[in-house]
């Protein structure tokens, strides 16, 4: 078939006509909900993401009083109306259903190109990450979810750490020092994660603040605030692979899992299958209430991750949370993935006959008020095992370290464990 310059030129010219009326559609959807249509000032669209991982769109109007606008929910059809106005530099928004009832609100900044907000129940009980851009903008550059081994110096100390950069406002990792491994948490400071800042969440350094600033696309300059005082120090990327997600959400539920894209061994494989099994029990078991008004919008939440505490080319071991939406309840697993075998080892594997590690490892934990049984999940890392107990989304979790030479005489496999070490 051969299409002539005439019917190239219609064909453009009936795409524009419909993209224009197509939007037109849409900024009168929103010019609607206004009394006086022709006192409006600016109709703005804008696209962005629920806890950075779900997608939404919002299009907001102004008459140079109220804010109105629709906000839906990308791939299940479902919008809310906007209404609100501006409380001195916050934009408050309320959010109205279909059904004409009072769901939510949107409170954060509008910026000229941005709108960064929290969206909360009504009840203020519950809350999530807004973060929309304008549809218009043309971005050079933009945030990827990473997970990136760095290592280098800080003063005079080796510095070891995995940082798994699920999305802007979402930052955990390992830090591996001598004898001890603890894990952190934080959030990028800019819109490209450039500028991180972290924080221990666990063991005698709790508290200890980190800042990282990119001086190179594989290099950061690092400030670590100790009680006491602050040390220096460079380091650099020295391997990082894209961090993947599956997610979902509608009028009542939010539902996501992210994971490190590692393909050698078909970690990525294996780790994705694991994930996904849970995801379609979780959704099939949110999924049952159909309940619309404020106390059922985004009144179940079931999310699952990974801690990664070690990652070589022989193998990965780590942590995985998974809420349990039934027993409302956090299930957990920590795994040894080999790569060169391409697939899970079990703890009993490195132990010898008859002889169990975990029960090795309890005897081996002394923990004020806690009883050392509770400690059930154990990981290795570079320095020895953490172990740690079930996670509370309250409580959070307790946790120690056992080192490999307190459990020599049940380890079968001595050589493994002394490469961990190297």
């Amino acid at each position: 078939m051969i299409i002539n310059i005439k019917q190239i030129n219609f064909i453009l010219l009936f795409c524009c006509s419909a993209l224009v009326t197509y939007c037109q559609q849409k900024d009168n959807s929103v010019r609607d909900m206004f009394d006086e249509p022709a006192n409006i000032v600016w109709v703005r669209n804008m696209d962005g993401n629920v806890n950075d991982l779900h997608p939404i769109r919002v299009s907001l109007g102004f008459d140079g009083n109220m804010y109105k606008g629709k906000l839906t929910i990308l791939g299940e059809n479902i919008t809310f109306d906007l209404t609100g106005t501006m409380d001195r530099e916050r934009l408050v928004l309320h959010e109205i259903d279909s059904q004409g009832l009072h769901t939510g609100y949107l409170i954060g900044i509008l910026e000229d190109d941005r709108f960064t907000a929290q969206w909360w129940s009504t009840d203020m009980s519950r809350s999530a990450d807004i973060r929309l851009m304008d549809k218009g903008l043309i971005l050079l550059k933009e945030f990827k979810p990473q997970m990136a081994i760095l290592e280098g110096l800080v003063a005079s100390e080796s510095f070891h750490c995995i940082l798994l950069i699920e999305s802007r406002g979402d930052i955990s990792g390992t830090w591996q020092r001598q004898n001890e491994c603890v894990r952190f948490i934080g959030q990028c400071d800019d819109a490209l994660c450039n500028q991180i800042s972290l924080v221990v969440s666990e063991g005698e350094l709790s508290g200890t603040r980190f800042h990282f600033n990119r001086e190179k696309d594989d290099a950061y300059k690092v400030n670590i605030e100790f009680n006491s005082g602050s040390q220096f120090g460079e380091v650099r990327i020295v391997h990082d692979v894209p961090v993947l997600h599956r997610a979902q959400t509608d009028y009542n539920f939010i539902i996501d899992f992210t994971y490190p894209d590692i393909v050698e061994g078909g970690f990525n494989i294996w780790i994705k299958d694991k994930f996904n099994s849970w995801f379609v029990d979780a959704l099939e078991e949110v999924s049952k209430s159909s309940k619309i008004g404020p106390d059922n919008r985004w009144s179940m939440t079931a999310t699952a991750w990974i801690d990664v505490f070690l990652s070589t080319d022989q193998l990965v071991s780590g942590l995985l949370t998974m809420y349990n939406p039934k027993k409302r309840i956090y299930d957990r697993q920590p795994f040894i993935y080999s790569i060169g075998e391409s697939r899970e080892l079990g703890l009993d594997e490195l132990s010898k006959k008859d002889r169990d590690i975990l029960s090795e490892l309890q005897l081996n934990i002394h923990v004020d008020g806690i009883d050392p049984g509770e400690f059930k999940y154990p990981v290795l890392t570079k320095s020895g095992f953490f172990v740690c107990t079930k996670f509370d989304a309250i409580e959070g979790d307790h946790s120690t370290m056992v080192s490999y030479s307190a459990i020599e005489k049940v380890i079968k496999r001595k050589s493994f464990f002394t490469k961990l070490t190297e």
